[in-house]
């Protein structure tokens, strides 16, 4: 038993080491062999999504609170981003909740949140999930009732995947977001 938590917490430790290294050393979180499916069941895996900025953050569609609010600021972001520069910009979301986002139900909430062309949404496994979340900085944890508390976090990559900005989701000054992404696009 002592064994088994002794190998789990290096695991967890190398990741966030390894996490750590992305933020200071210029890493891309794309070097990340994850592979993810998306809203249509289709494969994908991180590399995918360079060529272009990505607004990332890591949410569950189950969510009432923080989740709606993080996506409703992404929104905001995607309208204040300069016309010149809207193809430059994605805007992806990764489950923190693979059990229950189903392919279906990612499908359904795609439509439901009224998403532009312009964003992802995916899942991967647990594995991946934790891989990814400690990559860019975001924490979870699911609780006893099913429902996560986490990092309430819109992270700003640049078009090779490398974390330029962590903006709180909560936050509503969109200055150095729009800023960023301009100066990242340019």
């Amino acid at each position: 038993m002592l064994t088994k938590f002794i190998k789990i917490c290096i695991f967890i430790f190398s990741i966030i080491f390894s996490a750590n290294c992305y933020s200071i050393s210029g890493e891309s979180i794309y070097n990340l062999n994850s592979k993810l499916i998306d809203r249509n069941g289709n494969e994908s895996s991180l590399i995918n999504l360079s060529g272009k900025v990505q607004v990332f953050s890591m949410i569950y569609t189950h969510c009432k609170t923080i989740c709606p609010i993080i996506i409703a600021n992404m929104k905001s972001i995607e309208k204040l981003i300069p016309e010149h520069l809207k193809n430059d910009v994605n805007f992806s979301l990764i489950s923190l909740d693979p059990d229950r986002d189903s392919i279906s139900t990612l499908s359904k909430f795609f439509k439901d949140k009224k998403f532009s062309n312009k964003w992802n949404l995916f899942k991967t496994n647990k594995d991946e999930t934790l891989k990814i979340a400690l990559a860019v900085g975001i924490k979870y944890k699911k609780e006893k009732n099913n429902e996560y508390t986490h990092s309430n976090l819109i992270i700003i990559l640049d078009k090779n995947g490398v974390i330029k900005m962590h903006h709180q989701g909560l936050d509503k000054d969109y200055n150095q977001v729009i800023k960023k992404i301009s100066n990242l696009c340019s």
